[in-house]
């Protein structure tokens, strides 16, 4: 049996809330609070969908179109200069995210007619826009998120954009479908679908291309030809707002949207996928545990001896799993360390190799800007590495307690996300470059000197061998004067490339500094979080231990009389129990089975 997207978080829930009614039958609240907070997070699973992409791609009308209202302004000007959280509510409302002076992030509800100005970024102090409507795709878990352009000069921008990927579970990058993709365009999908591998290209604006299937198929082979295996998408907003309009169903397929928004839900259900997996897992432990008390009791029943509880030999003692994560986390800080010395020395060299091959002058702008755009994508996947690595080092250390990856949750997702953007938004906008361009009113006065004292002394040799040399001296000292300012521009040019390069070292020391103290900090969290967490449930199965042996104790020292009929009670709770522990297995099975 397969168990269907859609259905797996409720019956992961009732699964989930079985359990916990079972742990406080039992008399274990600690058992009860682990599966409570496992149901608030089920309960609050969504499903992010950041939707990114250049300026002017079609991302806002994207969004549009996607939900079938006007939530996201769209201007021939840049119309999103903050990220819009269009989520699920009863009725429309809007609010505006403030920061106040100490850095604080606070909801403030704007009439819907004023979302638009803040939007554009028309008001200051705005953090993100959110809005909520009744649209049957957002009330299924599902969030969209329109992005400010990347690939622009604005670094604030870039740092937002690549700042949002750290909380996408699908990112749907829109591109112009009048364009084929062109390198720098690749470069940055193939970041972003490193950093979110549930990534799917958009081509919008289809109706105004009459050659968009061409231009469809050559991107397929641009994201071959670099080994990118990415979903490609040719929608039309236009045609989808036509289709609502004129409630033309054949028209809305030739939209494309609802194919785009199939494979959004098919995304969608990975995300459920993994909730309903620790459910399952979770209720399994909490099973097991509980039956291992009545286990043990019915063993010094039937034996009128004191067993030792089965799990006692598999309990990990505490300075094992201790151990464990402390050397896993010495591990990761060593290998963190070494990664954000090599993204920032490479960094550093592709720079220097772009200034090296021009005019700084010319070339500052746009080096800055794609500067800003890599250091803020670094960031983002250093973050996005200690999310990774710190879930492989909770499934590491679950092991010593024979526990899936799927039942440990220690990670906070959002602690991790809102730290992301705080580090962004304290880096360095742009790479300062004092002086980058040469001096040309001094440049021009040496080669003004330079033309007169060859004129002048050629001039004096002249008069003094009796030969009118003006005119030769004339020419000599063009000769020189030109020698002199293309001397003058190569030195120029040298100086201004080492300003730049020491510029561009200033900035990537900075943000260096910046990351890697903040990550450094994140990692002391994680460990302290995942300290706790194991340490919650060494402390579980300590008192099942303690509860088994206390059992089976009383069970061995009660006479044959109160143990018979003690017997049948402990056989119906242990039926009760393998009745839970064969539920949550048959859920398991099914998840194991794959969607439909």
């Amino acid at each position: 049996m397969v168990a269907c997207a859609g259905t797996r978080r409720a019956d992961a829930l009732a699964l989930a809330r079985l359990g916990c009614r079972a742990a406080s039958a039992y008399g274990r609240p600690d058992l009860a609070a682990r599966l409570d907070a496992l149901i608030e997070r089920l309960e609050g699973q969504r499903v992010t969908v950041v939707v990114m992409g250049e300026f002017k791609a079609g991302k806002s009308s994207l969004v549009n179109a996607i939900v079938a209202a006007d939530v996201c302004p769209v201007d021939v000007d840049v119309a999103t200069a903050l990220p819009t959280v269009v989520e699920h509510a009863d009725d429309p409302v809007a609010q505006v995210m403030r920061s106040d002076a100490d850095g604080l992030v606070s909801a403030h509800p704007v009439p819907a007619g004023e979302a638009a100005a803040w939007i554009r970024g028309e008001r200051d102090g705005g953090v993100s826009v959110r809005i909520g409507l009744p649209r049957r795709l957002l009330a299924e878990g599902f969030v969209l998120v329109d992005t400010p352009g990347v690939g622009g000069l604005d670094a604030r921008h870039v740092a937002q954009s690549l700042g949002i990927l750290s909380i996408a579970d699908v990112v749907l990058f829109a591109t112009d479908g009048a364009n084929e993709l062109g390198g720098p365009t690749l470069e940055l999908l193939s970041l972003v679908s490193r950093l979110v591998p549930s990534t799917e290209l958009v081509l919008t604006k289809a109706d105004l291309s009459h050659h968009i299937d061409d231009i469809a198929t050559a991107d397929r082979e641009h994201l071959a030809a670099v080994g990118l295996e990415v979903g490609v998408n040719v929608v039309s907003s236009e045609l989808r707002s036509r289709a609502i309009a004129r409630n033309d169903p054949g028209l809305d397929d030739e939209s494309g949207l609802p194919l785009l928004v199939s494979r959004l839900r098919a995304s969608g259900s990975l995300v459920e996928l993994q909730g309903a997996t620790a459910a399952a897992a979770a209720v399994s432990d909490v099973a097991a545990q509980l039956r291992e008390v009545f286990a043990t009791e019915r063993e010094a029943i039937v034996t009128g001896a004191t067993p030792a509880p089965v799990s006692a030999a598999r309990s990990p003692e505490t300075g094992s799993w201790q151990q464990l994560l402390g050397d896993e986390i010495t591990d990761f800080a060593s290998d963190l360390e070494f990664v954000l010395r090599r993204r920032s020395r490479d960094l550093m060299a592709e720079a220097e190799t772009s200034l090296t091959d021009g005019d700084p002058d010319e070339l500052w702008p746009e080096v800055s800007a794609w500067l800003a755009e890599r250091a803020a994508a670094d960031v983002v996947a250093t973050f996005s590495t200690l999310r990774e690595r710190t879930a492989l080092i909770a499934a590491r250390v679950a092991e010593r307690f024979e526990l899936s990856g799927g039942s440990v949750a220690p990670v906070d997702a959002a602690g991790l996300d809102d730290l992301v953007r705080q580090v962004l938004a304290s880096l360095p906008e742009r790479a300062a470059l004092a002086a980058a361009s040469g001096n040309k009113t001094g440049s021009g006065l040496n080669a003004f000197r330079s033309t007169f004292y060859a004129f002048t002394m050629f001039s004096t040799v002249g008069a003094l061998v009796g030969v009118a040399a003006a005119p030769a001296a004339l020419v000599l000292g063009l000769v020189v004067g030109g020698k002199s300012v293309r001397d003058e521009r190569v030195r120029g040019r040298q100086q201004r490339r080492i300003q730049a390069k020491g510029a561009v070292r200033t900035y990537l020391d900075e943000v260096a500094f910046i990351a890697g103290k903040e990550s450094r900090d994140a990692l002391r969290l994680l460990q302290r979080a995942l300290r706790d967490h194991f340490t919650t449930l060494a402390t579980e199965r300590q008192r099942t231990l303690a509860e088994a042996a206390a059992s089976a104790k009383r069970a061995a020292e009660a006479d044959a009389e109160s143990r018979r009929k003690r017997l049948a009670d402990v056989d119906a709770e242990l039926a009760r129990l393998d009745t839970l522990a064969a539920r949550a297995a048959a859920f398991s099975a099914t998840l194991s089975g794959g969607s439909v």
